[in-house]
């Protein structure tokens, strides 16, 4: 979150758009894990969200792949404030890793149910 308000005022709006975009979808999958360690007492099983889960992580990676993608493009095409790239690529690798957490929830509580 620090990393992106960092981007604020950049020329380059278009990604700081996509990621967003992306981190509402971030946090959209975090309300749709989180079901699986805040149930009521009596729930013993733990939901299914496996499916759900990993359709959202692929909504996910794929605006991933589009800021990378289009972070590449602007510094080709002369961006040159590296700093700006720098906190570009950092912020979605913590994107990426946040994502990639989340996704791996339900298959690692399942494994001890």
């Amino acid at each position: 979150n620090v990393r992106f308000h960092r981007l604020e005022g950049q020329p380059i709006q278009t990604i700081t758009k996509e990621m967003s975009v992306t981190l509402t979808s971030l946090i959209d999958l975090h309300r749709v894990v989180k079901k699986t360690w805040q149930r009521e007492r009596d729930e013993i099983s733990l939901p299914n969200i496996k499916p759900e889960v990993e359709k959202m992580y692929s909504g996910v990676e794929a605006g991933i792949m589009v800021i990378q993608s289009e972070t590449i493009g602007a510094i080709a095409k002369g961006f040159s404030n590296p700093e700006a790239a720098v906190e570009l690529v950092l912020a979605t690798r913590h994107v990426e890793r946040i994502a990639t957490l989340l996704e791996d929830i339900p298959s690692e509580l399942h494994s001890f149910d």
